[in-house]
C-alpha cells in the first residue's frame, strides 16, 4: 500500500476540523419553557405542558383540549380547565333569600341562576323554599350556622336566610361538571394515574427512547404525552441512560404487587432484556385499598345505629342536654369514612374507632355531665328532628354512611312512607325520657319496626337497660306515672314516686 501523501493528510485534517467547527456552531436551544412536566399554559383553548424534546430543547407540547363547557384558565406557571358557569343551581328549585322566594331559572347564556326574589302573600313568610302561614312554628333545618353540607352534586350552607329565628339550609349550589361534593365542598374529580409530579416512566413497546412524565392536570396527577430520550440514549428505569450502559434488573419477580396504596408491575417494560419496575398506579384512597397487587374496594365496617334519643315532642323546648346517637360495632373498628346524617341534613363525620365497650356515642355539646362523660364526640348536629306527623308524606330518618353510601338507617315518626329508613318505621318517641333502641344483640333485619323499640331508660354507651339500668344519664321530671319503671333515674318506680307523680 502506498503511504498517504502529505497533501491528502492535510485535506482530511481540515475536513475533520471543519465538521467539528460545524458541530460547535449548532445554534443554542430557543426554549419556550423551563420546567418539563410541570409548567403549563393555555394553547388554542386547551392545556399544553412543557416537554423536553430529543434535541434537548424545551417547548410546550401537545395540547390537551378542555371538556365541553369548559375553558382554559392560566396563571404564571399553571393552566387548568374550568367551567364557564359560576355557582349554577338546579333549574326549578326554590329557596328563601332575605325573606323572599327565589326560583332557579336557565339564563340566556345556558347557565342556571337564581331569579329575582318574590314576596310571599300577606300573613305568610318564606321558610325552607316555600311560603307558609306566619302562625306555623319554625324548626331548625340544620345544626350550626356556617356549616356546609352536600346535596346530590352540590353544596348548601347553614344560616339565616329568611325572617324567622330558626336556622335554614341556604340555596343549593351545584358543583361544576368535573367536580363532586365532599364534606360540603366542591372538589375536582380525580382519577390519578401516577403519584409523584415530575417522575418519569419508560413507555412499553419497541420504542426504547420513549417515556412519559407525571404532570399535574387541574390538580390531578396524570401521565403526560410521550417524550423521547436524546440520540444514543434509551429509557431505563424511568431515566434516560447511554445506550452503551448495560441494564440491570429493577425487581426480581414478574407480576403485580403493592407499594403503599398503589399497584406496581415487575416485568419487561422497555426495550432491554432486564426486569423493570413500573411507576406506582395509585388506588382511590377513599374507596380502595391495594391488596395482592390489585386495587380492591374497601368493604364497609360492620356498624349499625343502635340507639337514638332525638328531638321528640317532649324535648322540643329543652336545651338539647339529653340528645344522643349511639353506633354499635366490633371494638376497634375504624370509623374512617363513616358519617351520620338526617333527612334534613345535619351531617356528622365520625372519627377514631369503636371503643372496647362496643358502642360509640355522639352527644350534644350541651349534654348533661353524666351523658357528656360517656360521649366519644360531641356535635350540635345531633339535634335531629322529631318524627313527622301522620299527615306527612314520609318519616324522618337518620342514616349511617360509609364513603357516602348508606350502610344502615332508621326511620321514625308517623309519616306515610319510610323513604330514607329500612322497612317500616319505628314507633315515635313522644317523651324526653324515651329513646328508640335495638335489643342487646343489635339485631338488624332491615326492618326498623321489628328491630327498634321505645326504651323508657335510655342507655348510651351500653345495651338496653329494660328496667335494670346502672348507667341512667337522663334524669328529668317523669311524665309517665302509670308504670312501675324508674324512667327518671331517681331509683324510684314511677307509680311510687310521689315527688314527680303526686297521688
Amino acid at each position: 500500500m502506498k503511504p498517504m501523501s502529505n497533501r491528502v493528510a492535510r485535506s482530511l485534517l481540515l475536513l475533520a476540523l471543519g465538521l467539528a467547527a460545524c458541530a460547535e456552531a449548532q445554534p443554542p436551544c430557543d426554549n419556550t419553557c423551563a420546567v418539563p412536566g410541570v409548567e403549563q399554559m393555555c394553547v388554542d383553548g386547551g392545556v399544553a405542558t412543557c416537554t423536553e424534546y430529543p434535541d434537548g430543547c424545551q417547548h410546550f407540547g401537545q395540547t390537551r383540549a378542555c371538556p365541553e363547557g369548559q375553558v382554559c384558565q392560566a396563571t404564571s406557571t399553571e393552566a387548568k380547565c374550568v367551567g364557564t358557569c359560576a355557582a349554577p343551581c338546579q333549574v326549578g328549585r326554590t329557596s328563601c333569600t332575605d325573606g323572599l322566594l327565589s326560583t332557579c331559572v336557565a339564563g340566556a347564556d345556558g347557565c342556571s341562576t337564581w331569579g329575582p326574589g318574590v314576596a310571599c302573600p300577606t300573613h305568610q313568610r318564606c321558610d325552607a323554599g316555600e311560603c307558609i302561614d306566619n302562625t306555623v312554628v319554625c324548626e331548625n333545618e340544620c345544626g350550626t350556622s356556617g356549616e356546609r353540607s352536600c346535596e346530590s352534586a352540590g353544596t348548601r350552607i347553614c344560616g339565616q336566610f329568611d325572617a324567622d329565628a330558626c336556622l335554614d339550609l341556604g340555596p343549593p349550589t351545584s358543583c361544576q361538571s368535573d367536580e363532586s361534593c365532599v364534606d360540603g365542598q366542591c372538589v375536582k374529580n380525580c382519577s390519578a394515574t401516577c403519584t409523584v409530579a415530575g417522575a418519569k416512566a419508560c413507555e412499553p413497546g419497541g420504542d426504547r427512547r420513549a417515556f412519559r412524565t407525571c404532570i399535574d392536570v387541574n390538580g390531578c396527577l396524570q401521565w403526560g404525552d410521550v417524550s423521547q430520550c436524546p440520540t444514543a440514549e434509551r429509557c431505563d428505569g424511568g431515566a434516560c441512560v447511554p445506550d452503551v450502559q448495560p441494564c440491570s434488573d429493577d425487581c426480581t419477580t414478574q407480576g403485580a404487587s403493592c407499594q403503599g396504596n398503589a399497584v406496581v408491575q415487575c416485568g419487561l417494560l422497555d426495550a432491554d432484556t432486564c426486569l423493570d419496575l413500573s411507576q406506582p398506579q395509585p388506588c382511590d384512597p377513599t374507596l380502595q385499598q391495594c391488596s395482592n397487587g390489585a386495587c380492591e374496594v374497601i368493604p364497609p365496617p360492620a356498624l349499625v345505629i343502635s340507639e337514638v334519643l332525638y328531638d321528640s315532642s317532649g324535648t322540643d323546648d329543652a336545651t338539647d342536654n339529653v340528645l344522643f346517637v349511639e353506633i354499635a360495632g366490633p371494638a376497634g373498628a375504624s370509623l374512617a369514612g363513616v358519617s351520620i346524617q338526617g333527612t334534613n341534613g345535619n351531617k356528622i363525620t365520625l372519627s377514631g374507632a369503636i371503643p372496647t365497650r362496643g358502642y360509640y356515642v355522639v352527644a350534644h355539646p350541651a349534654a348533661l355531665p353524666a351523658l357528656a362523660a360517656l360521649a366519644d364526640m360531641t356535635h350540635a348536629n345531633v339535634d335531629y328532628q322529631n318524627g313527622n306527623g301522620a299527615t306527612a308524606a314520609d318519616t324522618d330518618a337518620i342514616q349511617l354512611l360509609f364513603n357516602g353510601a348508606v350502610i344502615d338507617a332508621v326511620g321514625y315518626g308517623l309519616g306515610a312512607v319510610n323513604v330514607a329508613g329500612e322497612g317500616a318505621s319505628t314507633p315515635d318517641a313522644k317523651d324526653s325520657n324515651q329513646s328508640i333502641s335495638r335489643n342487646a344483640t343489635n339485631t338488624d333485619t332491615n326492618n326498623n319496626a321489628a328491630d327498634f323499640f321505645l326504651s323508657n331508660q335510655p342507655s348510651p354507651g351500653g345495651p338496653p337497660c329494660n328496667g335494670a339500668c346502672t348507667w341512667c344519664v337522663v334524669p328529668s321530671v317523669e311524665s309517665v306515672c302509670t308504670d312501675g319503671v324508674d324512667n327518671d333515674c331517681d331509683t324510684l318506680a314511677d307509680n311510687a314516686d310521689t315527688v314527680d307523680c303526686p297521688l
